[in-house]
């Protein structure tokens, strides 16, 4: 789950909100800048999850562009025989993985409606700890903080004031003494159902930007320190009440050093007086020079300015310098079918989980979205799946079997 990427998720977002997100998972990612990373399950219907490797980014777009295709035999990632299965008393409701730089990854499961399993995978034979956890079936991200610290989210539904309201709970996990501890939880209340969503994990903090369906968007950061968790909001577009009314998308998301950049755009992508807004730490700027953006594949601070690349209509993504001022740094080049992106995002690789249960495979994608060989099929047995990045590839965890005989167990994807 990065970009680290939150990403924002396509399937419990559409269980919950009706939500229309388009993928993600994500524009993660973690690293993982998941994206709404989103994992695909029984009764949650199609939707994509990804990991990440070599660098930050986040989110993938769907549909054809033009010269997109597949790279036949370039790059080709297999996936390993070698399983571990962790547990077989996991519902599996809910299932993801995350993973850090240097630390031990971490797979969470959904137990039953208000508990999850948490697996170190720090041995041969991981025990689960049973954790506290509300909506626990509608976990959508899980992100790495630091290599000790981890931050799970879910979404539900409270009662604020007598009335029903969408939420977003979150529950640190601290994995610092070798064995799994929860380390404060927080509970905020959303204005309105999600329209979309980005999550990464950066510099100590978990961040979740926003957008609604009839409500204002907002970017949340949670922190763990401290044996505690914290979270700060900051609406997007300086409070302007309109957004309430207003169509509102989040594109791209990227966090470091403790500083955020938030592209967003407020408007209908069709409409000629919507913008595209770039919100960081220090202020908010029009982006008029990405206007027509669709989907922002890959988003990463470099240099004191972003590095974007950028997919319009019916065309090849577009790499693009940002400054935080919004101005364009240079013109943008076109990124022709197979070529790499330039730094940050060379050599970037995305693990994204499609389809349905039963039917569910992993594509590997380039820091550009493009296809990277051809998809890994996880069998008829798998139910749910997640990927995390590895030092060869990615950590692949799925939750397989019925209830009569089920398993969360983890494999290995390879990756030249």
């Amino acid at each position: 789950m990065s970009w680290k990427n939150a990403w924002w998720t396509a399937a419990a977002l559409a269980w919950l909100a009706g939500c229309s997100c388009e993928r993600e998972p994500a524009l993660h990612a973690r690293p993982r800048e998941h994206a709404e990373e989103h994992a695909t399950g029984e009764g949650e219907g199609e939707g994509e999850r990804e990991g990440e490797v070599e660098g930050e980014g986040e989110g993938e777009g769907e549909g054809e562009r033009e010269g997109e295709g597949e790279r036949e035999g370039e790059g080709e990632c297999r996936l390993e025989d070698a399983a571990r299965v962790l547990g077989r008393e996991s519902a599996g409701q809910s299932l993801a993985i995350a993973s850090s730089e240097d630390g031990t990854p971490l797979v969470v499961a959904g137990h039953d409606a208000t508990h999850l399993d948490a697996f170190l995978l720090s041995g041969d034979a991981p025990a689960a700890v049973t954790l506290e956890m509300p909506d626990a079936a509608a976990l959508f991200a899980l992100e790495a903080a630091t290599d000790t610290h981890f931050v799970a989210l879910t979404l539900g539904n409270c009662t604020a004031d007598g009335r029903a309201s969408p939420c977003v709970h979150a529950l640190a996990i601290d994995t610092s003494s070798g064995h799994v501890e929860a380390r404060g939880a927080r509970t905020v209340l959303l204005p309105a159902p999600l329209r979309s969503s980005r999550v990464i994990a950066a510099s100590d903090s978990l961040y979740f930007a926003r957008a609604h369906q009839g409500g204002p968007p907002a970017l949340d950061r949670y922190t763990a320190l401290g044996g505690d968790l914290s979270v700060v909001t900051v609406p997007l577009g300086q409070g302007d009440p309109t957004l309430a009314t207003e169509p509102t998308e989040i594109l791209g998301l990227t966090a470091s050093g403790g500083g955020y950049a938030v592209l967003w755009r407020r408007g209908a992508t069709e409409d000629a007086a919507s913008a595209v807004v770039l919100t960081t730490q220090l202020d908010e700027h029009q982006v008029s020079a990405l206007h027509d953006a669709l989907v922002v594949e890959s988003m990463a601070w470099l240099a004191g300015s972003l590095s974007i690349v950028v997919s319009l209509e019916f065309a090849r993504p577009s790499y693009v310098r940002l400054g935080a001022d919004g101005e364009m740094r240079g013109p943008p080049s076109t990124l022709r079918f197979g070529e790499e992106p330039p730094a940050p995002f060379a050599g970037r690789r995305v693990a994204l989980v499609r389809g349905e249960p039963g039917a569910l495979t992993v594509q590997v994608r380039d820091g550009a979205g493009d296809d990277v060989g051809s998809a890994l099929a996880l069998g008829p047995t798998v139910r749910r799946a997640d990927t995390a990045r590895s030092e060869h590839g990615f950590h692949l965890v799925t939750a397989d079997g019925d209830a009569d005989d089920r398993a969360i167990t983890v494999r290995s994807i390879r990756c030249p």
